[in-house]
Parts: C-alpha cells; sequence; structure tokens
C-alpha cells in the first residue's frame, strides 16, 4: 500500500458521515499497527465512527485490514479436534 494520506483528513471525512476507501481504510489500521497514528487521532477516528456508524463495505475493509494486520497464528500441529476461537 504507497497511497499516503493525512489522518486528521480521513477522520474529518468520517465525521462528516462520508464513507472512506478501502485504502483510506487500510492506511488507517496500518496506522495503528506501527503506531504512527497518536492516541488522539484514533480516538477522534472512534468518536466519529461511533457518531456516523461505518457503511457494510467499510465493515468490511476493516475487517480485511485488520484480518492481515498481524501475525497469524498457526494451530496444525496441536492435532485440535475442531475449530480455535
Amino acid at each position: 500500500m504507497s497511497e499516503k494520506f493525512l489522518p486528521q483528513e480521513l477522520i474529518r471525512k468520517k465525521r462528516d458521515g462520508l464513507s472512506l476507501s478501502h485504502s483510506e481504510i487500510g492506511f488507517l489500521v496500518k496506522g495503528i499497527s506501527d503506531e504512527s497514528l497518536t492516541d488522539a487521532q484514533l480516538g477522534a477516528f472512534a468518536m466519529a465512527v461511533f457518531h456516523c456508524g461505518m457503511s457494510m463495505e467499510e465493515r468490511v475493509s476493516l475487517t480485511q485490514h485488520m484480518m492481515h494486520s498481524g501475525e497469524t497464528l498457526k494451530w496444525h500441529d496441536l492435532d485440535l479436534d475442531g475449530p480455535v476461537v
């Protein structure tokens, strides 16, 4: 992901009730995971989402980016009988 956004512009956009693109959401998730977003920016984004909500497309995008933002655990060697939750 090579696109660069200003966090405050994405926060403003969400605060104003506009939808964020897949790449904009990816930028925010990356900023959360690599700690390049400040606590204040993360709080402002959370407040904007709380007040304005997210579309289904935004929620799917957020989930996809979060799913790929960290380490994936491997359970194959544990020989478990079912899914691990």
